[in-house]
């Protein structure tokens, strides 16, 4: 089924403002469609002398959202048909008629029950659409709240009509389509712009899981795909990967060091099963001589918020580094120690060392 762009209303400015229409606490703004070439916002099509306008489909047109639709109407000479249908605020919305005569006549609106004005049709407004044989007459307005409408027609003259409402559809999305979360912590995922509502769903609970509302739980190392279906049937993803909770990065080689210094390469950091906080490290000496004793060395662990996770220190510990050398060591902090018990390691700063070394001359 051809589509509203199809048509070319949406893409070519066709509506220029025509009428205001007074609303409560302002004014609601309507265009009328005015130029030669403007074609249908929907496909209407000639059956011998009688015409329908499809129906607006969500599947064939995911842009704009069909709020009212009367369908084939057959009216006398100044007859009044009134209909109702409900709006959401703030959202643009447009009006349109197809008919297969020009007429003229008028559309009077109630908002909440309460007289909003009426909007004059002239027979020169109408557009002809040679594609769907038979005549376009609208308007664009948005609503000042979500609230009841009620619009009246009078043509004047005998004539077949199908009055059609529609507002643009908000493209629904998902916060993230792709997400690296820690082991053991969690993120809330959201679906902007749903028409209805939202279930989720993982396609690996092992690894993470999702609850009714979308907060996503990283379970284990791994990925998963989290599935946020909307009641039309949509599928929103996001691929989840899970990380262990740990600080790691490449080892560097001694000769990044400045020659003639000693220093302090932290590695790794991770919690163990008891809880304590476990940090591999090498130390490099890229001097001339050999390195014999560490003082009053300090590491400081802290988050990327600055709020520190743990501290080891220690006042000195004898090391036998020759030069141009580097020795590993495991330095651990007990849990009683450590400030915060479960910080999202592999998110932290990189780890501050200080300390002196003492030495010895070849």
């Amino acid at each position: 089924m051809p589509t509203r762009e199809d048509y070319g209303i949406m893409n070519h400015g066709f509506l220029n403002q025509k009428h205001e229409l007074k609303i409560k606490g302002g004014k609601m703004r309507t265009n009328l469609l005015k130029k030669t070439g403007a074609v249908l916002l929907t496909a209407a099509v000639a059956v011998g002398s009688v015409w329908s306008a499809p129906k607006q489909s969500k599947a064939a047109d995911t842009k704009y959202v069909q709020i009212f639709s009367s369908g084939d109407v057959s009216v006398s000479a100044f007859e009044k048909k009134s209909y109702e249908f409900n709006v959401v605020g703030g959202k643009q919305t447009y009006t349109f008629l197809y008919a297969t005569e020009k007429v003229s006549g008028s559309i009077s609106y109630y908002q909440d029950g309460e007289s909003l004005g009426n909007v004059t049709i002239s027979s020169s407004d109408w557009v002809y659409s040679d594609i769907a044989k038979c005549y376009c007459w609208g308007y664009k307005w948005i609503p000042s709240a979500d609230s009841a409408y009620k619009v009246e027609i009078s043509l004047n003259a005998d004539a077949l009509y199908d009055l059609e409402v529609v507002r643009d559809a908000n493209q629904a999305a998902i916060s993230n389509t792709k997400l690296t979360i820690t082991e053991g912590f969690n993120h809330k995922l959201s679906v902007s712009n749903a028409e209805g509502s939202v279930s989720w769903s993982s396609s690996n609970s092992k690894v993470a899981t999702v609850s009714s509302t979308g907060l996503v739980k990283a379970k284990k190392n791994g990925s998963a795909t989290i599935t946020a279906k909307l009641s039309d049937g949509t599928k929103l993803t996001c691929t989840v990967s899970v990380k262990k909770n740990v600080y790691s990065k490449s080892k560097i080689p001694v000769s990044s060091v400045a020659y003639g210094k000693t220093g302090v390469d932290v590695y790794k950091v991770s919690y163990d099963k008891k809880g304590n906080l476990v940090m591999k490290a090498n130390i490099l000496n890229n001097s001339y001589h050999t390195d014999t004793k560490i003082k009053k060395l300090k590491i400081t662990i802290k988050t990327l918020s600055g709020k520190t996770v743990a501290t080891y220190s220690i006042k000195n510990k004898k090391v036998n580094i020759k030069a141009g050398a580097k020795q590993g060591f495991t330095f651990t902090v007990k849990k009683k120690n450590v400030k915060i018990k479960k910080a999202d390691l592999r998110n932290i700063y990189a780890p501050k060392t200080t300390g002196t070394i003492e030495y010895k001359r070849f």
